[in-house]
């Protein structure tokens, strides 16, 4: 076949431009990178504020979920957040607003109901925080879409990534839409950047991967996720879940946001944690060497003081750092009489309270003692010894404290 000087070019700028996004692809950076956090709380209340005012020296910016969406056959449920716009126009930290839909069967038609609903939300919120002179500078979708939609996911992706310009439109993904790469690139078209979830409860054959993130995964995922040329966050986790299952082994539900939720009666209920130690050494690694088109991570979710099933910002701060996370149990009698025995966790991370603890007495004369429910305590010499009363205790955040039960002493002087 005679090849024309015209296709010889072609093909020399077509191959130049190939080994321009491989090189890219292949490039290295080091140093401290962005760091995010997703506002994730559906209702704002006080505690939410105040963590946006607590969170906003630590981060380089929220994304924020601005509303819920739950699409039908006779259209969509819509929830749409209402956030506290003087707060967070007072951090004055970039915002992002992240629109979650959730998972459902029908069309992707971009004139129907559901698809109008995501765009009228999303000029909702749009509208309000203009009003409010908060800055938006990218909106995400957070949607888990099928591997075998993706091809017709790209067609909304297209229309909102119009309707938002001149922002940043950004995707949440999932790991298995990289086992589509042509589908997967095709989406990569249609957006600015996207963000690699790398938490998951994953449930394989009735049993529970105990990880919420594994690190051997994560690093092969963004390895992965470099050659499809598209700047991209990792999303990591620190919460932690609650599953139930019935007394056949079978999944009842799965509790993340740090509701309480009513089990059936025999429900096993199994709690799964993000492990702070792991997900600080994936930090160490990528400030020393990650992808060039790695921007960096948004942790999910903000630490709020009524969130039961996440860490606090003693624990996320060290993390974010890259450092060591290390429980550190202490022991201490108050100052009063009868003297409560307090014990508290002067560490980093939660602190599993299934071992032995010891209190000094110091030289007072002990009359009489007692333990509190939940706990057991022993006289031993001149210390107390403190551990569980035979029940498994929930763990102990960093900077918390707990009762373990109370001494009388002789006379109130005597207590060191």
């Amino acid at each position: 076949m005679k090849m024309t000087r015209c296709t010889l070019a072609w093909r020399l700028i077509y191959s130049s431009i190939c080994l321009l996004l491989m090189s890219g692809c292949s490039r290295q950076e080091t140093g401290p990178f962005r760091q995010r956090v997703y506002v994730w709380q559906k209702i704002w209340t006080p505690a939410v504020s105040s963590g946006i005012l607590e969170a906003a020296p630590h981060v380089d910016g929220f994304a924020v979920l601005a509303g819920l969406i739950e699409p039908g056959e006779r259209g969509a449920q819509v929830f749409t957040t209402a956030v506290d716009w003087p707060v967070l126009k007072s951090v004055q930290k970039p915002v992002s607003f992240v629109v979650r839909v959730y998972p459902f069967k029908g069309s992707f038609a971009t004139e129907g109901a559901n698809f109008q609903s995501i765009r009228s939300t999303i000029e909702d919120v749009l509208k309000a925080a203009n009003k409010a002179g908060v800055e938006c500078n990218e909106v995400q979708i957070d949607y888990d879409c099928p591997e075998k939609n993706l091809s017709e996911y790209r067609l909304w992706l297209r229309e909102l990534r119009k309707q938002i310009s001149p922002r940043s439109l950004v995707f949440t993904m999932l790991p298995s839409w990289l086992n589509r790469p042509h589908d997967f690139s095709r989406l990569c078209t249609e957006a600015d950047g996207f963000v690699l979830q790398v938490h998951s409860l994953e449930i394989l054959d009735g049993k529970v991967i105990h990880q919420l993130c594994d690190p051997d995964k994560a690093r092969r995922w963004v390895n992965s996720a470099k050659a499809f040329g598209l700047p991209f966050e990792v999303a990591l986790p620190t919460y932690s879940s609650q599953a139930g299952f019935d007394p056949n082994g079978k999944l009842l539900g799965v509790v993340s946001d740090g509701s309480l939720k009513q089990w059936p009666s025999g429900t096993k209920i199994c709690n799964y944690l993000s492990d702070p130690s792991g997900v600080a050494g994936l930090v160490r690694e990528w400030t020393f060497g990650r992808p060039s088109l790695m921007r960096g991570v948004i942790w999910f979710r903000m630490p709020v003081s009524s969130d039961r099933n996440n860490w606090n910002w003693r624990t996320l701060a060290v993390v974010m750092a890259g450092g060591q996370v290390t429980p550190k149990i202490e022991t201490h009698l108050t100052t009063n009489n009868p003297a409560d025995i307090v014990i508290s966790n002067e560490g980093t991370c939660d602190a599993d309270l299934n071992e032995v603890y010891e209190c000094p007495l110091g030289q007072g004369e002990v009359i009489s003692m007692d333990s509190l429910p939940g706990w057991k305590i022993s006289l031993t010499g001149r210390c107390i010894r403190i551990s569980s009363a035979g029940r498994r205790l929930s763990p102990m955040p960093p900077g918390a404290s707990r009762k373990a039960g109370w001494v009388l002493f002789e006379t109130l002087h005597e207590i060191k």
